[in-house]
């Protein structure tokens, strides 16, 4: 399953799926408005996201284990793959810093999405692999599992959030609007919102690493350049600061993986070139992948194999 080719194809079959959405749906031409009487209620009941307060860190074999967290996990197999990491694991200089005073094999694990499918399949892969214990995916918005551990876990060490591949807002101040089922701009509908970004830098102040070390950290990265340059300013606005990494990013169109193959520009982030936006160039951007091996995303894998750039970084809060 970790393997490149299963995860291309699961990556295909992933991305012919509808996206889902806590964005309001388009009303109905035939909707009749509701009555004085009725409006209240409806009001009431009302939440672009139904997930209830759930439990899910009581299925920890040991909830106090300090917790990585994956939003927007998709079809959970990053997490699933940091399942398997053990003390016999070689870990590639790259990833050293994303986590520093916690193993990965000591750590439980947690990540949500939307989608029914994906989280159905990531909890029947966790259940199959016997990981249930260190392993939770819940359906339910990226907001509302982070207030969830804001307000309501009782764990008190959240060494690491990822926000991985989040679906793109659509490009500004381009003539065609291209795909209009994207978020219209990084203020509306966008998972990785201000919000969202805000909230993350309150859990890695508050749910300080159980070594007694500083704050945790968040792993942004996206395979579109404007995306992921944008979600590393808006976190850097609510107190993130970058972290130099140990393979930046030097060339500034292209560029080479470790496996010696060129990366092709897509036509987004020629767009992006074009309208003079800021690069992911530098030492804040990692050229190789900042998680362990067997521990990337369908996406990551799919963008190797098809020769196109991810952009990285990793950020920890600025006391």
């Amino acid at each position: 399953l970790l393997s490149p080719r299963p995860l291309l194809w699961l990556w295909r079959f992933s991305s012919r799926q509808r996206k889902p959405t806590t964005r309001k749906q388009t009303r109905p031409k035939d909707y009749a408005l509701p009555s004085s009487t009725e409006l209240p209620k409806l009001i009431d009941n009302y939440t672009t996201d139904n997930s209830p307060i759930s439990d899910w860190w009581q299925a920890f074999e040991d909830p106090t284990r300090p917790l990585v967290v994956d939003v927007g996990c998709g079809m959970g197999v990053s997490l699933i793959g940091m399942s398997q990491i053990n003390n016999q694991t070689i870990l590639p200089p790259s990833c050293a810093s994303t986590l520093t005073t916690e193993s990965w094999d000591k750590c439980n694990y947690v990540g949500c999405d939307l989608s029914n499918l994906g989280i159905g399949y990531a909890n029947g892969v966790a259940t199959r692999w016997n990981v249930k214990k260190q392993v939770q995916f819940v359906r339910m918005s990226a907001q509302n599992l982070l207030d969830e551990i804001l307000n309501v876990y009782p764990g008190n060490s959240v060494p690491l959030i990822m926000i991985q591949f989040p679906t793109p807002f659509q490009m500004p101040d381009k003539i065609s609007p291209g795909n209009t089922q994207l978020p219209t701009d990084a203020s509306s509908g966008f998972m990785a919102s201000a919000a969202l970004l805000q909230t993350a830098a309150r859990i890695l102040k508050l749910k300080i690493n159980a070594s007694g070390g500083n704050g945790g950290r968040i792993l942004l990265q996206s395979n579109c350049e404007d995306v992921a340059v944008i979600m590393r300013q808006m976190a850097m606005d609510y107190g993130f600061q970058s972290i130099d990494v140990p393979t930046p990013v030097t060339e500034r169109i292209e560029c080479q993986e470790s496996d010696g193959s060129d990366i092709r520009i897509p036509l987004r982030m020629q767009e992006w070139i074009r309208q003079g936006g800021d690069r992911a160039i530098g030492s804040a951007w990692s050229r190789e992948s900042l998680l362990p091996p067997n521990c990337e995303t369908e996406t990551a894998v799919a963008c190797k194999m098809q020769g196109n750039p991810i952009h990285r970084c990793l950020l920890e809060i600025n006391y």
